[in-house]
């Protein structure tokens, strides 16, 4: 008895070049059919297929661009392109294998089907909003009731993450563009609004303490 998924022809297709800023991702497609399958309009006659993405050569592609199912979406798969690398910013040839889970090992040896398609690289665009910052270190100040002058204290700024502006392609774009400068809107007590004894110049970022009683 010959069993026609042996030999069945996995259906090709053309796929798109498709471009992809570092640091972000891309495209998506059907399973994909066979002779066997579409002659007997039976999907999943001959198992479930497997997919990867190789180099021209047929050593693996990198970590950076994989392919598996589409999330929520039932017989649709994706290929994901995610560089982190400006050294990856250039034209890539790619082979997206296509094999029968069921049939690629002896004695069968189904050759499964290979689709060359391309993926472009192109540089980042700079987002500032990933820059992260460190809060400063904590400050104290001890002051009387009816100090003449009022005590101040000019509360310091948190400074931007050095890690996070080079951590992805996105603020390694930016370089120094990203403005440093931060702005102090308002100082709370813990649990409550500021008391009325307290006042915050927001332009010097200096808090005036002048208490008046004890309480």
């Amino acid at each position: 008895m010959i069993d026609p998924c042996a030999s069945t022809v996995i259906n090709t297709w053309s796929t798109s070049p498709h471009s992809v800023r570092d640091g972000e991702s891309a495209p998506k497609f059907k399973q994909a059919a066979d002779t066997v399958q579409v002659y007997n309009n039976k999907p999943t006659l001959c198992g479930p297929r497997e997919y990867s993405i190789v180099k021209p050569n047929g050593t693996a592609a990198g970590s950076w661009i994989t392919v598996g199912p589409k999330t929520g979406s039932t017989g649709v798969y994706e290929i994901k392109s995610q560089p982190m690398d400006e050294v990856l910013e250039t034209l890539h040839n790619f082979k997206l294998k296509i094999l029968l889970t069921y049939y690629k090992d002896a004695p069968t040896n189904h050759a499964g089907l290979l689709i060359d398609f391309t993926v472009t690289v192109t540089s980042a665009v700079c987002e500032c909003n990933r820059i992260t910052y460190d809060p400063p270190a904590a400050q104290t100040l001890t002051t009387t009731v009816k100090l003449i002058p009022a005590a101040t204290l000019t509360i310091s700024h948190a400074t931007q993450n050095a890690a996070s502006k080079t951590a992805v392609p996105q603020t390694r774009k930016c370089g120094s563009t990203c403005g440093t400068t931060t702005v102090i809107l308002s100082i709370v007590q813990t649990g409550s609004t500021m008391p009325n004894w307290m006042t915050l110049n927001s332009s010097t970022g200096v808090l005036t303490i002048d208490p008046n009683n004890n309480n």
